[in-house]
């Protein structure tokens, strides 16, 4: 951690804020108010400490699927998969398709 001792500054800097002024700390000036401080802190040792941020988690994104542009083949092989019936026209196996998505989404 690094508190200015300047009393008209108020900065206090610690974990990643640190590694964010680096090198304003490695010149011995507070990256709040430019003034010369006496920074005392193994630098390596504080790389041992510091914990680098978590990755954000990815936002899960539902891909719309477009059954329309399926073959009859593509249609028939998910089917197939799911143990439905893969007789009737495209229309019909999109259908069923999608209730037995919507099904099994519930």
């Amino acid at each position: 951690m690094f508190k200015c001792p300047f009393s008209s500054c108020d900065a206090i800097y610690q974990g990643n804020e640190i590694s964010n002024n680096l090198s304003v700390f490695n010149k011995g000036v507070c990256p709040k108010c430019a003034r010369q401080v006496d920074i005392n802190f193994n630098l390596d040792e504080y790389k041992k400490t510091v914990k680098p941020e978590p990755e954000p988690e990815p936002e899960e994104v539902e891909e719309e699927i477009d059954l329309n542009n399926f073959t009859m083949a593509e249609l028939k092989e998910e089917l197939t998969e799911l143990g439905l019936s893969i007789k009737g026209k495209k229309t019909t196996l999109i259908k069923r398709l999608e209730k037995s998505l919507e099904d099994n989404n519930e």
